[in-house]
């Protein structure tokens, strides 16, 4: 697992929820306002976070050159 990545994948799944959050409350408050269409943008936005969150999360760690032996295949 990249930490950089995982962090920023992360970041992008809070904040796609927040913005969920939000056009979910502006439905209920004002639907006027956010149409049905806004929040199936919403919920493809925070499926497709979840999934880089999870692949990121799952990725193998990588080895420094210094830490691998270079005789061994891979």
């Amino acid at each position: 697992m990249n930490k950089k990545t995982f962090i920023l994948a992360l970041l992008f799944l809070c904040i796609t929820i927040v913005w969920l959050g939000f056009s979910v409350y502006w439905r209920i408050v004002r639907p006027a306002c956010v149409s049905l269409f806004d929040l199936l943008i919403a919920v493809v936005f925070v499926a497709v976070a979840a999934g880089m969150t999870v692949h990121e999360f799952r990725k193998k760690k990588r080895v420094h050159l210094e830490d691998a032996n270079k005789y061994q295949i891979p």
